[in-house]
């Protein structure tokens, strides 16, 4: 009975506690306006640590009819075992869930032979996004999955959501009206 017990357990232990990478999503700025640039970094991490798997295919999934991104507004981006990143129209097979998104920026990090990558403390910066705010205000999200993760270990997806607004919209409720000057006031009467 105690071999059993502790089967269990095992079992159990190892399907309750499945191990993941992730990137996180992480700017300076949830709510931005039209125009503005919006910096986005990547932040590269695994639940237990390990920072020698094969590598991660990775997704950005965005709205191009909010946001847009040049080739050229992709930096810092991790070198090690990495190809060239690519931006174009999302694919079915790419899914994150947001009929929204219809543009994704694909990442390929790969040591697949020796099992290295990314072989530098975690959690890692692995890239830098700067988009342009296009001239439409409302919510996007920016969504992550992977195309493929290491063996073993699962994906766990992250997304965060940009207000975008008019200047002059204290307030945040698509109106640029006298409630505006009341927060704007409110705020400078508090400091």
């Amino acid at each position: 009975m105690k071999k059993l017990i502790l089967i269990f357990l095992i079992f159990f232990n190892q399907t309750v506690h499945a191990e993941y990478q992730s990137v996180a999503l992480k700017t300076d700025s949830l709510i931005t306006n039209p125009g503005n640039s919006l910096d986005l970094s990547l932040i590269y991490n695994v639940s237990d640590g390990d920072n020698t798997l094969s590598g991660i295919s990775l997704a950005i999934h965005f709205d191009s009819n909010k946001l847009q991104l040049l080739e050229k507004n992709i930096t810092n981006v991790f070198s090690f075992g990495a190809s060239t990143p690519l931006i174009r129209n999302e694919k079915e097979t790419e899914d994150d869930n947001d009929e929204n998104t219809d543009k994704v920026v694909i990442f390929f990090w790969s040591k697949p032979f020796n099992n290295n990558w990314p072989n530098q403390t975690l959690p890692l910066e692995v890239a830098k996004l700067k988009f342009i705010v296009k001239s439409t205000t409302g919510k996007t999200n920016i969504n992550t999955s992977a195309l493929s993760s290491s063996t073993g270990y699962e994906y766990k997806a992250s997304r965060i959501c940009i207000k975008i607004t008019e200047k002059g919209d204290f307030n945040m409720d698509g109106n640029i009206n006298i409630k505006d000057v009341l927060k704007l006031f409110n705020y400078i009467k508090s400091l």
